[in-house]
């Protein structure tokens, strides 16, 4: 994997929707991912790096789709063969790829596959999250009886979150790094905003203990698994314990619950201390209601920061 699939795959979902929304024929329709083609990014090297701009290629991704509709509306034409074509998606960015799930089209509705992320972490840590916080709750783990820990996790996995934990650490690095997550998870039970603060981030405690837990991986043949991923702690007293984790708090199979969604909303709604609490609850309201509204538009105004009362204006600007 060379491209981050989130942003680049993206994009062309958004042009389809997008498209389809405005009554575009087959052959505008064409026209418009074709042009959505050629400005379609969104690499693996933010990833790698931990950097902002990973979740800001998804934006692009967005902005570029609105870009494409809008231009085939006026009638610029666009590639015709953008995924399977000589130089198309599948050629250079994918470099081999099985086109048989486009045959679930029409049939397999993968929005209601999306679930809520109950952790502010990558998803690929997950299954090791899930299975600390199982031996923790069954076998009576602790941080201090840990001498090891060895996360066992596909490929894939160990290529997202298997960078090595250091002392100068962003956020955004930290939480695609299990050795820290998972530190973490051993000493509070969970993985909060909170604990990647700077002041989090430089704790020596959970640094020693990190260095304590290792990602392996095994031999899992298939390249896009994230899971299943296997656990083994060595314990103080000579005993070790595993547990193995094939589903997480927010696959498809396993979704929160709506009272978890909210209280994950809120936390993050909250991290914002200028942001009012009533505004927030009446985001939760409008979005919760969104099969009924009339008009989206409504959701962009309540999503929007109110202007300071300093500089003399009213109304709301953009969220940053």
């Amino acid at each position: 994997m060379r491209f981050f699939r989130p942003a680049d795959a993206s994009g062309f979902g958004a042009t389809v929707g997008l498209a389809m929304r405005a009554g575009f024929d087959a052959e505008r329709l064409a026209d418009a991912v074709g042009i959505y083609y050629g400005q379609c990014s969104g690499t693996m090297q933010a990833h790698a790096e931990g950097t902002p701009q990973l979740a800001m290629q998804m934006g692009f991704a967005a902005r570029s789709a609105v870009t494409a509709v809008e231009l085939a509306r006026r009638g610029m034409p666009g590639p015709r063969a953008p995924i399977t074509g000589e130089f198309g998606y599948f050629t250079l960015f994918e470099g081999v790829a099985d086109p048989a799930p486009f045959d679930e089209l029409g049939h397999s509705w993968r929005i209601t596959e999306v679930s809520c992320k109950p952790f502010p972490s990558g998803r690929a840590t997950y299954g090791g999250i899930t299975a600390l916080q199982r031996l923790m709750t069954e076998e009576g783990v602790t941080a201090e009886r840990i001498v090891a820990c060895r996360f066992r996790v596909p490929p894939l996995t160990a290529r997202l979150i298997g960078r090595p934990i250091t002392k100068l650490m962003t956020s955004n690095y930290a939480r695609l790094c299990l050795q820290y997550v998972g530190a973490v998870c051993l000493r509070r039970g969970t993985v909060s905003l909170d604990d990647l603060t700077a002041e989090a981030l430089g704790d020596p405690q959970t640094l020693a203990l990190a260095h304590r837990l290792q990602v392996v991986e095994d031999d899992n043949p298939d390249p896009n698994a994230l899971f299943p991923q296997r656990v083994e702690i060595d314990l103080a007293d000579g005993r070790t314990v595993a547990r193995s984790v094939g589903a997480v708090h927010d696959s498809p199979v396993r979704p929160l619950a709506a009272d978890a969604m909210r209280e994950k909303f809120e936390m993050c709604w909250h991290a914002v201390p200028e942001l009012p609490l009533d505004q927030g609850a009446a985001v939760w309201n409008g979005v919760s209601a969104l099969e009924t509204l009339e008009d989206v538009r409504v959701l962009a105004a309540l999503a929007s920061r109110p202007r300071s009362r300093q500089d003399g204006k009213s109304g709301h600007e953009p969220a940053v």
